[in-house]
């Protein structure tokens, strides 16, 4: 068996036991699959065998499987082995890469995806091939969260007061990525050798379940799946439930639409955007200017007709209602999708 129990995970990421071969990185985490990605591509390249790692998108392999077999055959001109690391890894590739676990290639593949059951193919083989290993990413346990913020603070030697780092770790929940870029903030403000207190953390860091919101209204209402599936698995793994997810949802796109009616009527989309209550973040106006642009009035009300009923659907049935949600936002998502396609 080639499959790594989560205890022995970061003791193979510091020192892989193959040098060439495949590694597959799941779980429902998708901050930590990406980190430890990542850093598994810097022990490989610490190693001096490798060539500067070549990064790819799964969908970029979902159309053109072969190019698996071109990139692996490549050699550089400056010699060392081929390095890839392939993000958001389709599940379909199990099939295109038998060839390459029975004989394995004079290269290291690196693959990320999401959330394998036992009986994914992907997963099945990774951890039946002897040139193959599979590490699962679970969500982060209070002494690997614990651990982290200390071990954050004390390398920019930051002075906290007492119970500081637990508030961190309660204020920003079991999703590495979202821990990670909340921790690079609090670094920041404070500054090399600076203090924290607990007040300016509640005031820095704030809602990160409004964060993980915004992000899956985003994707759907922007036509991004991908997106779309990693904002729904970091709002899973941070314990949202699907009917806040849902109404929030609803909210969004009836307040699409009432912009998307002014719009029509004459106003400027970015006072329209700015005079929302709560405001929306800045870094969320551009993305909302584009989805009042590419909604239309139809498939508003569509979006909001299903959403309505995804909600009555998951009050009878609550044991359904994540299922029926991942379902209703990905129709959703691709209302979005053609409608974008339909504007450029």
């Amino acid at each position: 068996m080639t499959a790594i129990k989560p205890r022995d995970v970061e003791a193979f990421i510091l020192k892989p036991d193959i040098s060439v071969g495949m590694v597959l990185v799941y779980g429902p985490d998708a901050g930590k699959v990406r980190e430890t990605g990542q850093r598994l591509s810097e022990s490989f390249m610490a190693r001096g065998e490798f060539t500067e790692p070549t990064i790819l998108e799964g969908d970029e392999l979902s159309t053109d499987p072969a190019r698996l077999a071109v990139e692996l055959d490549t050699q550089s001109l400056f010699g060392g082995k081929p390095l890839l690391r392939l993000r958001n890894t389709p599940k379909s590739l199990a099939a295109h890469l038998k060839p390459f676990a029975d004989q394995a290639p004079d290269a290291i593949l690196i693959m990320e995806t999401g959330a394998l059951t036992p009986r994914d193919a992907l997963r099945q083989l990774a951890e039946s091939q002897p040139g193959m290993r599979a590490l699962p990413c679970y969500a982060d346990d209070d002494r690997i969260r614990l651990d982290l913020i200390r071990s954050t603070l004390r390398e920019a030697d930051i002075q906290s007061e007492p119970g500081l780092v637990e508030h961190i770790a309660a204020m920003l929940g079991n999703d590495r990525e979202v821990t990670r870029r909340e921790l690079e903030k609090l670094v920041l403000f404070a500054g090399e050798g600076g203090t924290l207190s607990r007040q300016e953390v509640s005031e820095l860091c704030g809602d990160n379940a409004a964060l993980a919101l915004d992000m899956i209204l985003d994707a759907a209402g922007s036509g991004h799946a991908e997106n779309l599936n990693a904002a729904l698995e970091r709002a899973q793994s941070a314990a949202i439930e699907p009917q806040r997810i849902l109404a929030a949802a609803l909210q969004h796109f009836l307040a699409l639409r009432h912009m998307r009616a002014e719009y029509d009527g004459g106003k400027q989309i970015r006072a329209l955007i700015e005079s929302q209550r709560p405001k929306p973040h800045f870094s969320r106006i551009g993305l909302l200017e584009n989805q009042v642009r590419a909604w239309n009035e139809r498939n508003l009300g569509a979006a909001c007709t299903r959403l309505y009923q995804a909600i009555a659907s998951t009050r009878r049935s609550p044991r359904l209602s994540l299922s029926a949600t991942q379902r209703t936002l990905l129709a959703i998502c691709r209302i979005a999708a053609s409608q974008q396609s339909l504007t450029h």
